[in-house]
């Protein structure tokens, strides 16, 4: 099951999802299942983070400041162009590198 499914991610929200996944160089299609455990615990620790962060942001309205990926054309990391496909049940963007960010 990829990590732009709903049943794994719920609650979080694509913007959200995608900076974690990004931060932690997961690409958004990976399998959970293939996921290394200790990737799974740093991924749950960011989400709550980035998460409480991501609040702040969004009560001053500086929240689209802060993304790395989400809504951006180039990678910062390396250049390359961002993909941005349609992807889990509802068909929804999500945002990655296909250069830095590994499928598992």
């Amino acid at each position: 099951m990829p990590y732009s499914d709903q049943d794994i991610f719920a609650g979080v929200g694509n913007k959200i999802k995608d900076e974690i996944l990004f931060n932690a160089r997961i690409h958004t299609a990976s399998a959970v299942e293939n996921v290394p455990d200790k990737k799974k615990l740093e991924l749950a620790n960011d989400a709550a983070a980035f998460s409480y962060k991501y609040l702040d942001w969004r009560r001053t309205e500086v929240q689209d400041e802060h993304f790395s990926v989400h809504w951006k054309e180039i990678c910062p990391r390396d250049g390359t162009p961002i993909v941005k496909p349609k992807m889990g049940k509802q068909d929804r963007t999500t945002y990655h590198c296909p250069k830095c960010q590994v499928k598992y």
